[in-house]
């Protein structure tokens, strides 16, 4: 959530009509693709490995898994424990048996079914959702509701207001800089007369807060009479 507080407000004439479009969105793309903790059990092994929630690549996991064994279970090699991309799928190698949660599960492309019990060679159930986003949309409190201005996302987002929605293209870790070329105006909301407080929401796809951890937000906005 981004906020501004406006020590001058802008005073809107009520005989008048308001548009407001985003003009330039600056940040770091930190954003997790795992949104919470989550844990995987070995067999013969008390203490379960917790995978943090966080920004993971199938590289970065393997290593994770591997030291664990490597420290817990000394009498398996644990560089046998890999995590392969097969085509668009994922394929795990383990030389012994585990079990994975719920959200390393989705993240891999695995069902969501409890009881498994993995061992040997098991490949994922469909492609993984290793990239963290689809779309960064861009909710501010000052426009008029999506239903109004977004039709074909009224099923998922009938209470909020869209400013503009975008798909970032950069991988992990690098700049995000969207400025569109032709900027999309929508009407403030009705009865607005006073702007002193701005409060904007960046949320993924899905209607959930992007985590985005040691970000800078930079984000600018324009307000024209029509």
């Amino acid at each position: 959530m981004l906020n501004i507080h406006l020590e001058h407000p802008v005073y809107l004439d009520e005989n008048e009509q308001y548009k407001v479009a985003l003009i330039g969105f600056y940040s770091e793309n930190n954003i997790y693709n795992l949104l919470q903790d989550s844990q995987m059990t070995f067999e013969n092994v008390k203490e379960p490995l917790t995978i943090d929630g966080g920004y993971w690549t199938v590289e970065s996991l393997q290593k994770h898994i591997r030291h664990f064994l490597a420290s817990k279970v000394p009498s398996v090699d644990s560089n046998k424990f890999e995590v392969l991309k097969d085509n668009n799928r994922i394929l795990i190698k383990s030389p012994v048996k585990f079990h994975m949660g719920n959200t390393i599960r989705a993240l891999l492309g695995f069902d969501a079914v409890v009881e498994t019990i993995f061992q040997d060679n098991y490949k994922s159930d469909s492609a993984p959702n290793l990239r963290s986003v689809d779309v960064i949309e861009i909710h501010c409190d000052i426009v008029n509701t999506s239903f109004t201005n977004h039709p074909r996302h009224y099923h998922r987002h009938e209470e909020t207001s869209i400013l503009y929605q975008f798909y970032p293209k950069v991988h992990h870790g690098f700049k995000i800089s969207e400025k569109p070329q032709y900027p999309h105006y929508v009407p403030l909301k009705s009865g607005l007369n006073r702007i002193q407080q701005i409060n904007v929401g960046l949320l993924d796809q899905n209607g959930y807060l992007l985590q985005n951890p040691d970000s800078n937000n930079i984000l600018y906005i324009d307000l024209v009479r029509v």
